[in-house]
């Protein structure tokens, strides 16, 4: 038993900082797509490849072959046609810039209710749940098990943030194809979807900050500081369970 309480007391001394200090880093900061050279570069491939399938697609119209049903432009007339088509390439040669705009403006809102609340490190679980402070010699099983699926649900938070960079990378990368979609009458409703979705991966991160900050008020009960180190551990249990749901939510 004394082993086991040894092995637990070792990982999760050796294995909170580093997680914690991740998630702040990812909470904080969602980095700009057009300053990344690769997903940049990424995307100018797709771009050439996009324009090329808008040139086919105006040649198609100057033969007025549209109203073919596989590409679902017989709804619509020619009239109807080349706004769109004026908008949808404007929004594919632009669209890493676009989602840069949009990733700076959830950047804003973050540290707006950091700002506003005191920033992240006085409203963050580790003033509830420290271990250093927390473990002793004294530390009983059962609390350094709770603290171990802390450490669980940590790790599963910070592999969703990571999940979401790369899902937010790879949005850009084809959104120059999502616009193109877009354009296609029978694809409207699934490029509007994409969008939509996008959108709500970007903005989670701020959604998650919201809940932190309010959570914040919960964190420290009267009369259990040093008293009762379990009921910390089971906050900040019960706050990572609540933004894991969020994500499961908005994802």
């Amino acid at each position: 038993m004394d082993a086991i309480s040894g092995f637990l007391q070792n990982l999760v001394q050796s294995a909170t900082k580093p997680i914690t200090d991740g998630i702040i880093w990812f909470l904080t900061n969602t980095p700009m797509l057009s300053t990344n050279s690769v997903v940049f570069n990424f995307w100018l491939i797709i771009v050439g490849i996009t324009d090329s399938l808008f040139a086919l697609v105006v040649a198609l119209l100057g033969l007025h072959v549209m109203s073919a049903s596989s590409f679902g432009f017989g709804e619509l007339s020619l009239k109807e046609l080349f706004p769109r088509i004026g908008l949808a390439f404007l929004i594919a040669n632009t669209s890493i810039f676009l989602i840069d705009w949009i990733l700076t403006l959830c950047n804003t809102l973050v540290h707006a209710v950091l700002s506003a609340t005191g920033g992240i490190g006085n409203a963050w679980i580790l003033n509830a749940f420290n271990p250093e402070a927390l473990i002793s010699g004294q530390t009983t099983l059962i609390t350094l098990i709770f603290m171990v699926i802390f450490i669980v649900l940590a790790v599963t938070l910070l592999l969703f943030y990571i999940g979401r960079l790369i899902m937010i990378a790879f949005g850009a990368v084809i959104s120059p194809l999502v616009s193109l979609l877009w354009l296609i009458p029978s694809f409207t409703g699934f490029a509007g979807n994409a969008i939509t979705m996008y959108l709500i991966t970007i903005f989670s991160l701020f959604v998650q900050v919201v809940i932190i900050q309010l959570a914040s008020a919960f964190l420290t009960i009267p009369g259990q500081d040093g008293t009762n180190p379990i009921i910390s551990v089971l906050i900040g249990v019960a706050l990572l369970s609540i933004l894991l749901k969020s994500t499961a939510t908005t994802v």
